[in-house]
Formats: C-alpha cells, sequence, structure tokens
C-alpha cells in the first residue's frame, strides 16, 4: 500500500521524470507526466527496492532485522525528497538512501542522528537536512564525495522541517510546542553517524542557555499544541507554522536583516479555525499579484489569507491578526481522512482529501 511521500522532482536530470512517489512496501519510484491537459497516465520511469521481500521471507536491513516474517518498521519510506539538481532521498528509519537516475541499486547511504522525522532538500545548494530526535543532521555537498554531517542540536523530538528560498535558517516544529529556527551558516556539533539514543551534542534547553553557549538557536512559542505543519513564503521572509488550531505566521525579516529579537511584535495569528491545523503553504510569487496568500487547512476545509490586510501593517510593534479572505471545503472530503494539499506554479491550489476527488482552485489575485 502507497502511503504519504510524494515530491516534485527538480532539475535537468529529472526533466523527464516529474513525480517521485515512496511507501510502506520500501519502494520508490519516479514517474514520468505527460504535459498539457490532454497527457494520458504517468509512465513509471525507474524503481528502486530498498527493502524488498526476498524467498526467505527476509528483508533487506535498514535499521532492523524482520524477525518471523514480520515488517520491521524502519523498512517503510516515510519521506521523500527531490533536490534542485536532480537528487532523490528516501527516508526509513535512521538511514537515508541517495537515489541515482540509471542505477538500479541506492547510490549511497547516510545514516541521521535519530529516526528522520522530515527530509527536506536546500532549495539551491547541495544540502540536505532531516530532522529527528535531538536535532536536525546536516549533510553538505553530499554529491561531490565524502559528506560529513553536522548536528543542529535540540533537546527533544522535532517533527515537520523547512528551509526557505534564502536558505539562511532552518525552521522545524516541536513537540514541546515550539517552532525553532537554526541559522544555516552557523556551526552545529560534528556527529556524521549518531548515537543510539539520538547521538550528537545535546542542544540548548532555552535562549538564554543558548546565548551563554553562544549557539543561534531562536525560539517561538505560544501555540495550543506540538508544532506540525512549517512552510516559507518565496522571499524567506515569512514563516508560518500551526499547533493544534493556533496558526501563526512570523516575520523573520527580509534578506541580510538580524534575527528577531522581539517575537510577539513579529506574529499574525490566522484565525478561524476550528480543528488543529494539518497543511500551511504559501502561494508561490507572480508580477500579477501584489498580496502575500498563505493557505491553511484543517480537516477538509481550507482557508485563504493576505498578509496585506493584517491588522498593524508594515513597520507597526504588533502584526495583529487576520481572518480568512476565502473558503473552501475539499469534495467528498472526510474528516480524519489523509489531507493533501499542493500549490501550483500558476497559482492554483490542488488538493484531495481522504477519498474524494481530487480539486483545483485559485488561480489569480480573485
Amino acid at each position: 500500500r502507497k502511503k504519504a511521500a510524494a515530491a516534485e522532482a527538480g532539475g535537468a536530470e529529472a526533466a523527464a521524470a516529474s513525480l517521485a512517489s515512496a511507501g510502506e512496501d520500501g519502494r520508490c519510484a519516479l514517474w514520468a507526466c505527460a504535459g498539457g491537459s490532454g497527457g494520458g497516465e504517468p509512465a513509471l520511469a525507474q524503481a528502486w527496492a530498498l527493502h524488498c521481500e526476498t524467498a526467505d521471507r527476509s528483508y533487506l536491513p535498514c535499521d532492523a532485522t524482520a524477525r518471523g516474517g514480520a515488517r520491521p518498521s524502519s523498512s517503510v519510506v516515510a519521506h521523500l525528497s527531490c533536490g534542485p539538481h536532480g537528487q532523490l532521498a528516501a527516508a526509513a528509519g535512521r538511514s537515508i538512501f541517495l537515489l541515482a537516475l540509471g542505477a538500479s541499486a541506492p547510490r549511497r547511504r547516510l545514516r541521521a542522528a535519530a529516526a528522520v522525522s522530515s527530509l527536506v532538500h536546500a532549495p539551491k545548494r547541495r544540502l540536505l537536512c532531516a530532522a529527528g530526535y535531538g536535532g536536525v543532521s546536516v549533510w553538505e555537498g553530499f554529491g561531490l564525495g565524502e559528506a560529513p554531517a553536522r548536528l543542529l542540536p535540540f533537546k527533544g523530538p522535532l517533527e515537520a522541517l523547512s528551509l526557505p528560498p534564502d536558505e539562511r535558517y532552518a525552521a522545524a516544529g516541536a513537540q514541546d510546542c515550539t517552532l525553532v529556527l537554526w541559522p544555516l551558516h552557523a556551526g552545529g556539533s560534528r556527529d556524521g553517524d549518531g548515537g543510539d539514543n539520538g547521538g550528537g551534542g545535546v542542544g540548548p534547553a532555552s535562549e538564554a542557555e543558548a546565548a551563554v553557549e553562544g549557539g543561534a538557536a531562536l525560539f517561538f512559542g505560544g501555540y495550543e499544541r506540538k508544532v506540525g505543519p512549517v512552510a516559507w513564503d518565496s522571499s524567506g521572509r515569512f514563516c508560518a507554522s500551526a499547533g493544534g488550531r493556533s496558526a501563526v505566521v512570523w516575520d523573520i525579516g527580509p534578506p541580510g536583516a538580524p534575527p528577531p529579537v522581539r517575537r510577539n511584535g513579529r506574529a499574525t495569528l490566522l484565525l478561524g479555525h476550528r480543528s488543529s491545523v494539518e497543511w500551511l503553504g504559501f502561494a508561490p510569487a507572480e508580477p500579477a499579484v501584489a498580496a502575500t496568500i498563505v493557505a491553511a487547512a484543517a480537516g477538509c476545509r481550507v482557508l485563504l489569507y493576505s498578509l496585506d490586510q493584517r491588522e498593524g501593517g508594515e513597520g507597526t510593534a504588533h502584526a495583529g491578526s487576520l481572518r480568512p479572505v476565502a473558503e473552501c471545503t475539499l469534495p467528498d472530503g472526510r474528516r480524519g481522512e489523509e489531507l493533501v494539499l499542493a500549490w501550483g506554479s500558476d497559482g492554483y491550489l490542488f488538493g484531495a482529501c481522504g477519498g474524494g476527488p481530487f480539486a483545483r482552485g485559485g488561480g489569480g489575485p480573485d
């Protein structure tokens, strides 16, 4: 059964195969999608078997060994990421497999400091980040040879991870109801493999401790529950995140600006949610659309907000809150079912909920 883990492949190498998928069967696939509205079904371009069943009912090892024919949980490919230069990486447990076009076996296997909860390529550089318990493991130049990892440390488990287009920060939601940001140019503790209990260094417990240690981690609080979805706008200035019904957009500042000191003055609360927010995403920047649009989804209900209408406006001490400018419900969706949403490059928002059909909305300033 295929489960969540799909990403859009980028780069010249992956031009012919525009969609990658992975799932519970331990396999990854690359699909060639025909362009245009009259295109046919996606065609399988290449497949990799990372954890496949053998004749003696055992599985290719990852972080555990199957016993009695049972599939180890670490054999499930739970995360997939496509890089800007055609790279493709898949994570299962603590293992991260680097996949190469034209090769049936993974090109390389990396080990994160802990089981991977989120996997992200940098938008421009050859940089791969994996979040988990104890912090974010970072590999640089992994396509060029040896790639020792550095750890951006944190005390506790992390959830979703996101990098802005300008690659200034790595942002991750934490289970202690905070959003954590690390400047990517700052050094972390060196630990390419990590220990069995999370490995790496021990991160700061507070901003005061981080300042004493010379660390650069930034903590943003005030969430109702653990912070799940995290998203950046196209400029890298605004970071949206949510924990429970608390969805907040933080103004981190324009490129080159120092890290924000007064957090509350940079927060814009997205109002109108009756249940936990499961997804956040900014519309792609378009010359014809002056507004910065962010979408937030709870269940099968999607709300759209315009940051240009936030209370207080530019240059004020407190950004305040926002009410949605539009709302829609995905067709035939059932609460509790899996939610899939993505902004298209043309400004349309695509989404599906549970067993409902795929829907498209948006597409311009109206």
